[in-house]
């Protein structure tokens, strides 16, 4: 079987934690690109898929395949480039991201910039916005395309570094389920197994206030299997939705 593949509010005052995010007008128009750093390591590739092939819906993780697309197989950071007009925008860390502005949906995301810049285990981290990473998911019998918030490089201590895809949680949709489904079931695994592009976890965040607290936590318990990571530690993160493959 082959599975086929905001505007932006503006809020009068950000909370204080907020330091990085710039609240501007409208009007104010700024250029997102990369390529302002000489350090090559920050940027990040990913594999843009188009479908996944598996035997039966309840396959074994072992038989998923994802199919990459045939003209542009791998994604790069490198390509961001854009004006926006967007009124909150984070001004990123040279040293922790490969371009030179983020640009949030709201305050959930500008928080999880500044927790991510300030975490030593963290390496690079970029927002998928103008990046061309779709995952392919399906709501119902429609086809649908999916979005994730950020891709992070994380130092878990393997040697390479792991490709950890973010989803910020501020509003759930009714398709939440099924796009995290998608990501652990079919994307992450399918993704590992073409061993091409390094290895792949998803994580999502749910709690604006604890995701600091909730980051260090996921950071200490990272532990790696062949189909993405498992936590070491049981039950330490209610808030967060652990990007665990297990099939069912």
């Amino acid at each position: 079987m082959v599975l086929p593949f905001s505007d932006t509010p503006v809020l009068e005052s950000p909370p204080a934690y907020l330091w990085g995010i710039k609240h501007v007008p409208p009007q104010t128009s700024v250029r997102v690109c990369a390529g302002r750093s000489e350090n090559s390591k920050l940027n990040i590739l990913f594999p843009r898929v188009v479908e996944y092939l598996v035997e039966w819906p309840d396959t074994p993780m072992e038989s998923i395949k994802a199919i990459l697309d045939p003209d542009i197989p791998v994604g790069s950071s490198r390509e961001i480039d854009f004006t926006t007009s967007s009124a909150i925008r984070w001004k990123t860390n040279p040293r922790r991201c490969p371009v030179n502005w983020v640009i949030c949906a709201g305050d959930w995301e500008a928080e999880f910039c500044r927790v991510a810049e300030i975490h030593p285990r963290v390496l690079s981290y970029v927002k998928n916005q103008h990046l061309g990473f779709e995952v392919p998911y399906f709501m119902g019998s429609t086809q649908k395309k999916y979005l994730p918030d950020f891709i992070v490089l994380v130092n878990d201590g393997l040697g390479d570094a792991l490709h950890l895809v973010v989803d910020i949680l501020g509003f759930g949709g009714e398709d939440i389920e099924e796009k995290a489904r998608a990501m652990r079931h079919y994307w992450v695994p399918g993704v590992n197994r073409l061993e091409q592009l390094g290895r792949w976890a998803f994580a999502e965040f749910t709690t604006l206030y604890k995701m600091e607290a909730e980051f260090d936590k996921l950071m200490a318990s990272l532990t790696w299997d062949a189909y993405g990571f498992v936590e070491r530690f049981a039950g330490a993160l209610p808030n967060v939705r652990y990007g665990k493959t297990q099939c069912g």
